[in-house]
C-alpha cells in the first residue's frame, strides 16, 4: 500500500505540517490495512508514504515506510 504526499504547504510551520501529515497517512494506511478481507487480498507486505520533498527515506514506528520521490531516481 502506498499514498503520495505533497508536503509543500503555505506558511512558517512547512516542517510542523509535513510531520502531521505523514501521521495522518500513516494512521489512514493502518487502517486500510485492518479493513482489508484477507481472504481474498494478501496482507501488505510493506506500507509506504511517498513525500514530494526530503533528502532521505526512513521507517516509522510501526513498519511504514517514508520516502521522498527524490530517493527514488536512478
Amino acid at each position: 500500500m502506498c499514498y503520495t504526499i505533497n508536503t509543500k504547504q503555505p506558511g512558517d510551520g512547512h516542517e510542523k505540517c509535513k510531520k502531521r501529515i505523514i501521521e495522518e497517512y500513516a494512521d489512514t494506511l493502518k487502517t486500510l490495512a485492518a479493513r482489508l478481507d484477507t481472504s481474498k487480498t494478501p496482507v501488505p507486505s510493506f506500507m509506504m508514504a511517498v513525500t514530494g520533498t526530503g533528502n532521505y527515506a526512513y521507517r516509522r514506528k510501526g513498519g511504514i515506510f517514508v520516502v521522498p520521490i527524490t530517493t527514488m531516481k536512478n
